[in-house]
Parts: C-alpha cells; structure tokens; sequence
C-alpha cells in the first residue's frame, strides 16, 4: 500500500535500491503483511534538493524510513539528510557512523571496556614529501613502519580501508618492506589502517536489537568458515561458507555490551549484524575447520543458487502483484527452507559447528571487527530459521509510534 492520505495511519517508508537484495523484498513483504501503510521509494528515480520542504515532497509524510541502500557513503549520506530534514531513520546516522569507520569503532568500544583489535593509522600520504627528497622519504617512512609494527605487534599484519565492506582492498603484509610500501602511496581520499593478523578459520555473525526503551536482544549468529588458512577476507559475499551456531553465553555478553556502547540511551534504537574473530585458534582445528568447509562448499553453492531464484520470484511480485505470483514465492520459500534445513543437518556442518562451540567453551577470546548497520542476513536468516525481517518491521512500528521531540 502506498496510501498518499495517512487517515491516522501509520505510514513505513523503505528506500532500496532498484536491484535489490532478497532481504529487502522479504522486509517489504513483511511490512505489507501488518496492514500499516507502506511506501516504497527507489533510490535511482529519487532526486534530493536542498530544501527540507522540497525533501519531504519527495519522501512524503513517514513516521519511520528503513534506509536500505547497499551503498554505505550514500546510505549515511542520504540518513543525515532525511534526518536534518525530521525523520527517524533505522538504522540512524549515529550508528552509521561507527560502520563508517572502523578506527573509531576500535577507539571506542576499546575504550568501553568491549574487546576490539589494535589498529594504527599513520597520517602520512605522497603529498607530504616530493620525488627531491628520496632520502629523507625513505627514513621517514622507515621510521613509521617500525612504529607500526611496534604497535600492533605482529608480522604479518593486516591492511585495511578505515571504511570499507566486503573485504575490498583487505591485503596481508608480511614483511617492514611491505609495510613501508603500503605506508608510501596512502591516500587522503581512501584512508587505509593497520591491524594485527588474526589467523582464525572463522569469524562469528551476531544479528542483534535494540527496541526504544529495552535492553538489546542478541537475535541470532553464524559462523563465517574459511575453506583455506590465512584466508584474509571471509566475506560471504566473497568467499567461505556460513555455519550456524547456537546462542552462546559469551556471545551474548560481548554483543550485548557492544550495543550499550552504539546506543547509550534508553529511546535510542537499532539492528545490527556484527563480526567477530578469535584472537587465536589451535593450528589442528583450523586444518580440520578449513577441511570440512571446503566439503561443505558445493551445498552453499547450491543454496546460494536456490536464493537467487527466490529473489528473483520475489522481483516479479514487486513488478506485478498476484495471487499467483504469491503462491509461487510460498512455494519457493518452502523449497528453499527445505535445501538449507538440509545443509545445516549435513555431517560437514555439524563437525563444524561442534568445532567452533568447542572453542567458545574452552578459551574464548573473541575481538569486535565491524559494526554492520545495514544487515544483510539471508545466511543468517537460511541457517537460524529466524525470520529477520519480521525483526526489522516490530523496530519499524516501535520507533513509528515515538513521540517527536
């Protein structure tokens, strides 16, 4: 429903992009599904003024937005207009800013007693010293590798962007050299940091809430598997295989701790999807993590393929809305549950899983790696059979009916 009259009814606004993710269409189904009204926006035909009564011509008259464009700059961007111009956006620009900038999130939840790796950040870049100064570049540079490596204490080590996603421009160095290198052709417009290497065959996915005036709620969570060692980046849009894993007590704590540092307050709100690493896993459960990962690939593969025609069902209800159409994307959600219930019963995963929670229970040391504030969850939700987006249309309709200041 797209209901240009409010007639007191509570209107949800979703701004995706024109190829969007399942997720987005899931959550657009769910809106839908409540009777509330709901208006959908694409971001492409959508031209921004510098006007806050040009601005809410163009939005219309919401009480929430759900900003779900893939591009993170556009999407901050495009939350602190929304909210300079008097909506409430989810997730706010105050929470996306931490996923802006890992450096600060580093900084802060370090500071908050939350476990966060060691990063460091020379200020150098090119424009500082001229090709006439080879020499004098040459020991300042060397000067600030050693500083590097000093601080974060290891070789290798891991270079990253200060804001970036989906392991782009994510590399190991493993030598001063290769620091110093790194170091020599920063750039002001693409900040890079460095941190230690974590060697672990996993990383942890944690989906969690926050409703205005409630604590946060750990939701569900996902391993992240590396099918190789040293695997530097395990996005799973990228590579490596997701596993599930149950709540855990540590996990809990940890995540719970993390949000009370993104959102302070008692009115504040969100939904986030974090990551976290071990600070160390034997070498003997990091051969055997990685072993059953690269056997159990193929089935992700399989249910990567069965989620990609389901979007694309979903694609067509969005163009053109029948009961038919309807009845084939149920359909097709039944199928796909089907593949990944019996993903997760495979032999491969449970070794898997019983691995990862072996480790949680004996020597857990896990460090915060990114804040995710625009979640994208079809392996979490595939796996934990936790219907996320229903979560994220209950914070749409608690956040609707706060009162504005």
């Amino acid at each position: 429903m797209n209901g240009e009259s409010r007639q007191n009814m509570t209107i949800v606004g979703v701004i995706r992009d024109g190829q969007c993710r399942i997720d987005d269409y899931r959550i657009i189904h769910s809106i839908a599904r409540t009777g509330v009204g709901l208006k959908v926006i694409i971001s492409e035909e959508l031209v921004i003024s510098a006007d806050r009564k040009a601005i809410r011509s163009s939005l219309g008259d919401l009480d929430v937005i759900l900003m779900r464009l893939q591009s993170g700059r556009t999407r901050y961007f495009l939350s602190k207009v929304a909210e300079a111009s008097g909506y409430r956006v989810i997730n706010t620009s105050a929470v996306q800013a931490y996923s802006r900038n890992k450096f600060l999130t580093y900084l802060i939840m370090g500071s908050s007693g939350v476990p966060s790796p060691i990063a460091s950040f020379p200020l150098f870049t090119q424009q500082i010293l001229g090709d006439e100064k080879i020499g004098v570049r040459r020991d300042l540079l060397r000067r600030l590798a050693e500083l590097v490596i000093k601080e974060i204490g290891s070789i290798p080590c891991v270079e990253k962007p200060v804001d970036g996603s989906h392991g782009r421009k994510v590399r190991i160095l493993r030598s001063e050299m290769d620091v110093r290198e790194a170091i020599g052709i920063r750039s002001t417009m693409d900040p890079m940091m460095f941190q230690p290497f974590y060697d672990s065959p996993f990383e942890i996915r944690v989906v969690s809430i926050k409703y205005p005036g409630s604590e946060p709620e750990y939701i569900a969570s996902i391993a992240k598997c590396a099918t190789e060692p040293e695997q530097a980046v395990r996005n799973l849009a990228v590579m490596g295989v997701p596993i599930s894993i149950r709540k855990h007590k540590l996990i809990e704590k940890l995540e719970v701790a993390a949000l009370k540092v993104l959102a302070p307050n008692s009115h504040d709100y969100l939904i986030t999807g974090n990551d976290w690493t071990p600070k160390k896993v034997l070498e003997r459960d990091v051969e055997k993590i990685c072993a059953f990962s690269r056997r159990i690939l193929p089935s992700f593969q399989r249910l990567k393929a069965s989620r990609e025609k389901l979007r694309n069902k979903y694609r067509k209800i969005c163009a053109n809305h029948s009961q038919e159409l309807q009845k084939q994307v149920e359909k097709a959600e039944e199928d796909h549950e089907r593949l990944a219930l019996e993903y997760i019963r495979s032999r491969e995963h449970e070794t898997i899983e019983s691995l990862i929670l072996g480790w949680l229970d004996d020597s857990p040391e896990l460090l915060l790696l990114d804040i995710n504030d625009n979640q994208d969850f079809p392996n979490v939700r595939d796996l934990t059979q936790r219907r996320l987006e229903d979560d994220y249309t209950k914070l749409a309709l608690a956040v609707s009916s706060l009162k504005i200041s």
